[in-house]
């Protein structure tokens, strides 16, 4: 009766290091996921669309950016939005094309 105490002991110690072990492991798994361009900070964002030669509007404000990232990630074919503000659909096609890259690499 002693010893199936202490093997009962034991193998509750081993399941539960193995369970340790695989959420150790399995959290570390995510570091290589890409992070969402919508989730990223406001100045990260911009400097990916400048380091990218992307033209950014003047005065065009930075949540104006992000939904139109946000909305590009959901369907990177979507239509460019019906505006006559020609400065801002030239940086949503190449918003577009950026967004299509980014994704096509797994960043």
């Amino acid at each position: 009766m002693l010893y199936s105490k202490k093997m009962q002991s034991f193998v509750v110690m081993i399941i539960l290091v193995l369970i340790t072990f695989i959420g150790v492991v399995s959290g570390c798994s995510n570091n290589n996921k890409y992070q969402k361009l919508s989730e990223l900070d406001d100045d990260l964002l911009i400097q990916r669309l400048t380091d990218h030669e992307i033209m950014i509007p003047e005065n065009l404000e930075t949540s104006v950016i992000r939904n139109a990232v946000a909305d590009l990630e959901v369907d990177p074919n979507r239509p460019s939005p019906p505006v006559s503000w020609t400065a801002y659909l030239e940086f949503y096609e190449e918003l577009r094309g950026y967004v299509k890259e980014y994704y096509a690499k797994g960043s």
